[in-house]
Order: C-alpha cells, then structure tokens, then sequence
C-alpha cells in the first residue's frame, strides 16, 4: 500500500498547497484492518498444524 507522510499539520489546505505539507512516500502495511478478526491459522512448512480463535490457542 502506498502511504503519504505528512509533514506538518493541516486544515483547509487548498489544492494547490498541498504537496507543500508531504513529506514523503513509502510503502507500509495496514495491520489496523486485522484487529476485527479473531481467527488464525498456523502453519509449519505449508502445512496447517493448528486453526481456530485466537483465545483457545494455547501451546
């Protein structure tokens, strides 16, 4: 996923201002996406060695 990141705090910035408040570009993942879901799959070398919530996994 691309990701801007910004320089410096922003409101009501007009079009044509707003590369003056990007910093940069770089690539990242969303992991906030991932807090919803509670199941989980392990695996060892392809094979799924345990399945289920992440509540009942215990080792």
């Amino acid at each position: 996923m691309l990701t801007i990141v910004i320089r410096k705090t922003a409101k009501n910035v007009s079009e044509a201002e707003v590369l003056d408040y990007v910093l940069g570009y770089t690539a990242a993942n969303d992991w906030g996406f991932s807090k919803g879901f509670g199941q989980v799959n392990e695996s060892d070398s392809g094979d799924t060695v345990q399945t289920g919530w992440i509540g009942c996994m215990l080792y």
